[in-house]
């Protein structure tokens, strides 16, 4: 069995319909999907599958989801 590793961060959905499921691999049920564009959290990471609240979903159909960090003068409108 794949080690579980505890993992903190987003991935992007690429495909237009990712399968959320039970278990990290093919052999569990489908659970729900993730469609292409949504955000999600990934809480844990087993081979390559990642964990997300609600189920499990294949790493290969997503990316990381990079943050841009504003400066404070331009998300406040500060001067």
């Amino acid at each position: 069995m794949p080690k579980v590793q505890a993992a903190s961060f987003k991935v992007k959905v690429t495909a237009s319909r990712l399968n959320i499921r039970s278990g990290p691999s093919t052999k569990y049920k489908v659970v729900g999907y993730y469609t292409k564009g949504q955000v999600v959290d990934v809480i844990a990471q087993t081979g390559s599958y990642y964990r997300t609240n609600k189920g499990y979903i294949h790493s290969a159909y997503t990316k990381k989801f990079k943050f841009k960090i504003l400066q404070a003068e331009a998300l406040f409108h500060l001067r």
